[in-house]
């Protein structure tokens, strides 16, 4: 299935400004995104498209329904989907509050973090 045919299957739908919003944002051509190509930047979009539909709040498409969009398997859908739903979940990790990080042993001593910066706790004295 081309490219074009894919985008023209998400404008039916009603589904193709998920991938405008994910190709402008990411920086990949639509073409591209909807097409065969992978490297890690259009995988990794393609893999957030998916999710999105999936997601829908509005509409619940199955993954072989997405996998017909796309010209793909089910089961390579699925993998797409859980590899976004991974990264979604470690960035949420990476970027909760820094108070709640757990501190950092250092080749010197033990880095004690708090929401107000971070100190080296082996040179101040300090517990952890």
């Amino acid at each position: 299935m081309t490219s074009n045919r894919i985008i023209d299957a998400l404008r039916e739908r009603d589904l193709d400004a998920i991938a405008l919003d994910v190709a402008a944002r990411r920086g990949v051509p639509l073409a591209e995104l909807c097409g065969r190509g992978r490297t890690q930047s259009v995988a990794r979009a393609r893999h957030e498209v998916w999710w999105r539909i999936r997601h829908h709040p509005e509409r619940y498409l199955s993954l072989p329904e997405i996998a017909r969009l796309f010209g793909r398997d089910h089961t390579t859908i699925m993998a797409g989907i859980e590899a976004h739903a991974q990264r979604l979940a470690v960035a949420a990790i990476t970027t909760s509050d820094a108070a709640s990080a757990p501190s950092v042993p250092l080749a010197m001593g033990i880095l004690a973090c708090t929401a107000d910066g971070c100190e080296n706790a082996s040179k101040t004295g300090g517990s952890i």
